[in-house]
């Protein structure tokens, strides 16, 4: 455990921790917070008039993240803090919702059906969202096919949700930046699988094909996109 001690200059050893910053006449820094003193520098302290100075002792504690705080730094944190509020875990039937139909819009670009099972997904997840107040979900229980392309989409779209939540925004844009969310890689599916899956380092040959993504999605936008692309959720395959 970490302790702050008032200590008088004539007192102090070398190798002790100043636990306060110390600046020369001109307001340069002479000895940063955390700095093991020398002869040196408490000879420096006494020609400065500096009698008496903050010391550390002790140890942090790893379990006490405000361990190395002054008093009155701490008595201010414990005054502001408050409790955060809860992460969400996706119930049974959401996450089974959120996987089935985010391989679905990933596996079936050009199904007419496309902009109604985006449209369930970004429902899912806005319910999750608006039951916990929350401020994340955890998607690490997501079975998927593609773990990191839909999972990702996943991150993206609540992250990007719940941020428009706290902006106060209409549910209607909540919701569409959902879609946005869940989207804005689905560009991958034209992407050959085996750059997109390739586990060493891409040629920059295929990097260039992979940045390509972006564009592709709104260039070559499949059959499933056209009402997206119409209504006014379509701003997702037109971002990034």
């Amino acid at each position: 455990m970490i302790k702050r001690r008032y200590m008088r200059t004539r007192q102090l050893k070398p190798g002790m921790i100043i636990d306060q910053v110390i600046k020369d006449p001109t307001g340069r820094n002479l000895v940063v917070q955390g700095s093991a003193i020398d002869d040196y520098i408490i000879s420096s302290l006494l020609k400065l008039g500096i009698m008496s100075v903050y010391i550390r002792e002790g140890s942090a504690d790893p379990d006490d993240p405000d361990a190395i705080l002054s008093p009155k730094a701490a008595a201010m944190v414990k005054q502001l803090r408050t409790d955060d509020r809860s992460k969400v875990t996706l119930s049974d039937s959401v996450r089974q919702r959120v996987s089935t139909g985010v391989q679905y819009i990933f596996n079936n670009t050009n199904s007419e059906e496309l902009t109604q099972a985006t449209n369930q997904i970004a429902d899912s997840l806005m319910e999750a969202i608006n039951e916990n107040d929350a401020i994340a979900v955890d998607i690490s229980s997501l079975k998927t096919s593609d773990e990191y392309t839909f999972k990702h989409s996943v991150d993206v779209a609540t992250i990007s949700m719940i941020l428009a939540k706290q902006m106060k925004l209409p549910d209607n844009e909540i919701h569409d930046i959902g879609v946005s969310g869940l989207l804005h890689d689905i560009g991958k599916t034209m992407i050959p699988n085996e750059i997109l899956n390739k586990p060493g380092r891409l040629t920059d040959d295929e990097f260039n094909i992979m940045k390509k993504h972006v564009r592709l999605q709104y260039a070559k936008r499949p059959k499933g996109f056209k009402q997206l692309y119409t209504d006014g959720s379509a701003a997702a395959p037109r971002t990034h």
